[in-house]
């Protein structure tokens, strides 16, 4: 039995009561976890704690048979901490189902991309609970993640963003021109990306 903490990116539903998720672990890397019954267990999963965006701590085990070495069995799991804010407000919720959706989808399985990946997304799902600033936190996100991905190209205006952490996204002085401007700079680069796992998101402004 294996424990570690997570931050849930992806549920899919499978079958009548199962679920299959996706989630970060702090060292950067992805794991799939096959939660049997999730769907009718209100002891072990309820009160909707199996939600993207949460942060959990989680018991799991590989399956003595299975086809998918990659995919875990969950056995426990306890919720940490669920962002309620972003609940409250449809804005809010968007930018956070943004930033797990995007990270999942750029982000390798099982793979260690990077151990800064984890504090950033908590970082920016903390920040996504009360920023009047929302626009500029998500390019905020866009910048840093795609740096520590790898994956991003110098363009003028980004160096100021890579050296601020999310959850002060606030002290950056930048006019809605020059936003503008970078967030098309920073969409063309992930849809590149995005292009080369031949996989789409919506970008706006």
């Amino acid at each position: 039995m294996e424990k570690s903490k997570v931050i849930i990116l992806k549920k899919t539903k499978h079958g009548e009561s199962d679920l299959i998720l996706h989630a970060l672990k702090p060292d950067g890397s992805k794991i799939s976890l096959f939660a049997g019954g999730a769907l009718r267990s209100k002891k072990r999963f309820g009160g909707g704690i199996l939600e993207p965006t949460h942060y959990l701590e989680v018991h799991f085990q590989k399956p003595t048979r299975s086809r998918d070495s990659t995919l875990y069995t969950l056995k426990e799991a306890k919720l940490l901490k669920d962002f309620a804010s972003l609940r409250s407000d449809l804005d809010r919720l968007e930018i956070g189902l943004y930033f797990v959706k995007i990270l999942y989808q750029l982000s390798a399985e099982d793979t260690l991309d990077s151990h800064g990946l984890f504090n950033l997304l908590g970082n920016a799902l903390s920040a996504a609970q009360s920023s009047e600033a929302l626009k500029l936190l998500r390019l905020h996100f866009d910048i840093k993640l795609l740096a520590q991905l790898g994956e991003i190209e110098p363009f003028d205006g980004a160096e100021q963003f890579l050296h601020i952490p999310v959850s002060e996204h606030l002290q950056i002085e930048i006019s809605d021109a020059k936003r503008l401007y970078l967030q098309d700079q920073i969409k063309y680069q992930i849809n590149r990306s995005l292009s080369d796992r031949n996989l789409d998101i919506e970008h706006s402004n």
